[in-house]
């Protein structure tokens, strides 16, 4: 289990891009990235390796402060209420508007590369 750090692509005020790099394994998490008043959200995750049976879910977080704990999450869903979930290259549009966003391995066995992105805009 690995804790990625979010990666600013871009980070002005309207637009907001990250890259968490790279997802592995069963446990990996991303570190949670503020898209406070940002109310469209985009995940994508893209490799070149989903060897071990790699799956990464969007969790999102309405907390105040940094959320650190996994209870502090839930699972995000897409427009028609699909988990925001890969187990391959793609991308889905996040449904709800939250606080807080990261992406978390729920399944790999090792081996994996994928790296996550989100773009978050006003």
């Amino acid at each position: 289990m690995a804790t990625l750090v979010g990666i600013p692509l871009l980070d002005a005020g309207v637009a907001r891009h990250y890259t968490w790099t790279p997802f592995a394994a069963s446990g990996d998490v991303g570190e949670a990235i503020n898209v406070f008043r940002h109310t469209r959200v985009t995940v994508q995750l893209q490799g070149n390796d989903y060897t071990g049976g790699l799956v990464v879910i969007a969790e999102g977080s309405l907390l105040e402060e940094a959320p650190t704990a996994a209870a502090d999450f839930f699972p995000l869903t897409n427009g028609v209420g699909d988990a925001v979930s890969f187990t391959a290259d793609g991308g889905m549009l996040v449904a709800e508007d939250v606080k807080w966003i990261r992406l978390r391995a729920t399944a790999g066995s090792g081996g994996a590369s994928a790296n996550g992105y989100i773009l978050a805009v006003v």
